[in-house]
């Protein structure tokens, strides 16, 4: 609801006459590929829910002439994008459970073996927002309760630059 005053002054409560766009949560989707600088092309199966938290850590530098108060300056960058998605066993060749289990394989040895490209937002940038980069994923839960879907859920910590592209 949009507060107007006319023009006597008087206030009008009323809507926007005007169309806003809002981006639908259902077109914002995580996909990946395994391996660091690669097209993301493989959308997470049955995908319910997805999350981004971009971070910036703060430098303190208050000092003397901050006037009692505190003062800060940027530090490092990054973020993590947590998924949540049903287990559909029918489908394993693609963004399935298996290639999931496969980027976060413990026994693979070094840092870069666990990598993944991604790209999470809108099908194209014109339709809202991408973001994309590498990332390692710092987490992998398999949810199966009695009388229950199975659901997969994780975490992707973003490992080095991104980009971001809004409509």
């Amino acid at each position: 609801m949009d507060f107007i005053l006319n023009n006597w002054g008087e206030l009008l409560l009323g809507f926007m006459l005007f169309a806003k766009t809002i981006v639908n949560g259902t077109l914002v989707l995580l996909d990946f590929v395994p391996g660091a600088g690669g097209s993301p092309t493989v959308a997470l199966d049955l995908q319910t829910e997805g999350s981004l938290n971009i971070t910036q850590e703060e430098i303190e530098v208050t000092n003397k002439e901050s006037g009692g108060f505190s003062a800060f300056i940027g530090g490092k960058r990054g973020g993590s994008i947590s998924f949540t998605g049903y287990f559909d066993p029918a489908d394993a060749s693609t963004g399935g459970l298996e290639q999931l289990v496969t980027s976060f394989d413990l026994s693979a040895p070094g840092f870069t073996d666990r990598l993944v490209s991604f790209t999470f937002g809108t099908a194209a940038a014109g339709d809202g927002f991408i973001i994309a980069g590498d990332g390692i994923i710092g987490s992998l839960d398999v949810s199966a309760n009695t009388e229950e879907t199975v659901t997969v859920s994780g975490t992707i910590t973003m490992s080095g630059t991104y980009t971001m592209t809004f409509a």
